[in-house]
């Protein structure tokens, strides 16, 4: 059985623990302070996924920051007055804030950071991203500024079209004016002329208005791909969000539409190799939290290549039936259905778990079961042997519930105290046989067994009790406590030995040891009597008989024992102060257990000797494991055992 619950828990532990790895860049104690400041406003795309990012990395990596977030909108609004206003906030709102870092996106926060450096920022690390105007002098004369360049990857984007679109001759380039538009433009002209045999068409901001691109790309043939680099506003200046845009240009489409940033990605485009904002800011903070808490050169290296994944929007491929076999490896693929499996693996691992945890369970549970009724069936003939021989022993015996009340009175106890069994069963213990001067006292050691649970003070008791006649008579007692699942006791079950004439016999022999020889001579029990000196005095007949001959004037610890020196259990010395000790003994030479009283035996002389008396108490003690180990067979709550 103990294996079964070895299984079970080790199932249970296997399928409910978890283990969660933490790391941390940082060692370092205290908040710290760091402003991520944006070239754009905070509903660009683009920048939201680089905050985003950043925002993740330093919050994981440092136990205690404190972000600061300021978007300068410069997509929306650029001019010398407009940048002059924004340092007068920035040194007013940051003057008394001690920044540990700070983390620019795109390359004006940078230009601005760079500028105005030693007023706002002096001393103070520097991390970019998303720099497509890079110029390695600009960071001359400021240490401790780093990060990662934007390397558009338009060659393998169009590979990568012209690949799944094997007819393509023409390619439509969407770019708009502004000064990202410009860069990309020059971008895509010079990767253009890596491919002569295809045609490009300039689909450009600076020459027509949102309604006039819809309405150019509508006419655009079927042996065409477009390339959108960036549209974001157009000839009269209007802007159009990406999350607009994108939409538009892919409806108004009749040809896929591919991209270089991931600004589009997820609004209608097919994908590419595309320019990633969120692992742009991602590098952009760990190289923060590598310039505040690490002891580094001056300069860190610039991220210089590419650093772009493959991504794929599903419904696009599917649009425009393009199978995810011809797809390069380790890409990126969004909106793709999740099987019915994908979707719900947890709960169907839990479920299989739990089903399975639930078949070990009723494995054990049946095997349990079928052990338990195994076990009933030899406790009721148990219970039925243990009752028989209760009844029939020569012992005392008597059980009793937790109020003392009598539930059970054996053939002994009813002839020693002269009262029929109707007449004690269903009576009180202490009222029916406990004589009343020490009534309290015995009722006091019951009571606090039945509260406290402190079976070993009952274990073992001498009291005296008293018969229908008035006769006191001495009984010592062992009892057995039955406890139920819970711990608390259910009844008591006492065997006892009637002592009366024995301490009688004790009493008077201390008070004449020559007089009442022959009264120990017609004892069945065995006795002695040793000098201080361990020489045995005197051999009564069953004494004798116990070790086969007549020993007296030989050491005791030789005669009975066997042994060349005084026994390590002697108790001479108890004996030698006035004192009567009894103990139970199991002698090793013949197997028996003895009820052994030891009282001391004054001589004319003022000697003491010590008169040793043995009882063999071996079938009781034998009764009385018997008992206890059928009890510990099974209890259930509530139910009555017998004693």
């Amino acid at each position: 059985m103990k294996k079964f619950r070895y299984i079970v828990l080790f199932l249970v532990a296997a399928w409910m623990g978890m283990i969660t790895p933490v790391c941390s860049f940082s060692g370092e104690t205290g908040p710290r302070s760091v402003l991520i400041l944006n070239s754009y406003h905070e509903d660009f795309k683009w920048t939201a996924s680089q905050v985003s990012a950043a925002k993740t990395v330093l919050h994981d990596a440092l136990e205690e920051v404190e972000l600061f977030v300021e978007y300068m909108d410069t997509k929306r609004i650029y001019d010398d007055g407009y940048l002059d206003a924004l340092f007068q906030i920035y040194q007013r709102k940051y003057s008394r804030i001690g920044l540990d870092a700070v983390i620019t996106t795109d390359d004006n926060a940078l230009r601005f950071a760079l500028v105005h450096r030693s007023d706002l920022f002096k001393g103070i690390p520097v991390s970019f991203c998303g720099i497509n105007d890079y110029d390695k002098e600009s960071l001359a004369g400021h240490p401790r500024v780093t990060g990662v360049l934007e390397v558009l990857d338009i060659g393998p984007t169009i590979d990568l079209a012209l690949d799944l679109h094997p007819g393509t001759r023409r390619i439509a380039v969407v770019v708009d004016s502004t000064p990202t538009g410009i860069g990309q433009l020059k971008d895509v002209q010079a990767a253009a002329r890596k491919f002569p045999d295809i045609e490009f068409t300039w689909l450009q901001g600076k020459d027509l208005s949102h309604e006039d691109l819809f309405k150019a790309l509508e006419t655009l043939p079927s042996d065409t791909v477009v390339l959108l680099a960036v549209w974001l506003r157009d000839r009269h200046d209007t802007y159009l969000s990406p999350e607009q845009g994108g939409p538009l240009i892919s409806n108004h489409s009749p040809v896929p539409v591919y991209g270089i940033i991931d600004m589009y990605f997820g609004t209608g485009i097919v994908g590419g190799k595309l320019l990633n904002s969120a692992t742009h800011g991602r590098i952009a903070a760990e190289k923060a939290v590598t310039l505040m808490t690490d002891s580094l050169p001056e300069h860190l290296s610039v991220v210089k290549t590419s650093i772009n994944p493959y991504m794929f929007d599903f419904a696009q491929l599917k649009r425009w039936q393009i199978s995810m076999d011809r797809l390069p490896e380790n890409r990126v693929i969004i909106n793709q259905p999740v099987s019915l499996y994908d979707r719900h693996k947890i709960l169907i691992y839990s479920v299989l778990g739990v089903f399975v945890l639930l078949v070990v369970l009723i494995g054990y549970l049946a095997v349990n079961i079928a052990h338990r009724k195994k076990a009933e069936v030899l406790l009721t003939a148990s219970e039925r042997k243990w009752r028989d021989v209760l009844v029939k022993t020569p012992q005392i015996g008597v059980g009793l519930d937790r109020s003392a009340t009598i539930v059970f009175a054996n053939h002994s106890l009813l002839k020693l105290t002269g009262w029929a069994e109707a007449e004690v069963i269903g009576q009180n213990w202490f009222d029916r046989f406990v004589p009343e001067p020490v009534r309290e006292e015995v009722r006091q050691v019951f009571d606090t067994v039945m509260t406290t649970r402190d079976t070993q003070a009952l274990s073992s008791y001498e009291n005296e009790i008293v018969t229908r006649s008035g006769e006191y008579r001495y009984i010592a007692w062992s009892n057995v406590v039955t406890l139920d699942t819970q711990g608390e006791v259910v009844d008591v079950t006492c065997l006892g030995i009637d002592l009366t004439e024995r301490r009688t016999w004790e009493q008077a022999l201390r008070e004449s040891e020559e007089s009442h020889r022959s009264i120990l001579a017609a004892m069945d029990d065995a006795i002695y009597i040793t000098s201080p000196d361990f020489r045995i005095e005197y051999m009564n007949p069953s004494m004798i008989e116990k070790i086969g001959r007549d020993a007296t004037g030989e050491t005791c610890f030789q005669a009975i024992h066997g042994l060349n020196a005084q026994c390590r259990w002697c108790r001479y010395n108890e004996v030698l102060a006035g004192q009567v000790v009894k103990t139970e003994f199991d002698q090793l030479e013949d197997g028996r257990t003895y009820y052994i009283s030891y009282a001391p035996v004054r001589k004319a002389d003022g000697s003491v000797s010590k008169l040793s008396v043995y009882r063999d108490i071996t079938e009781m003690k034998q009764l009385e494991i018997r008992m206890q180990q059928a009890q510990k067979v099974h209890r259930q709550p509530g139910r009555r055992h017998c004693p």
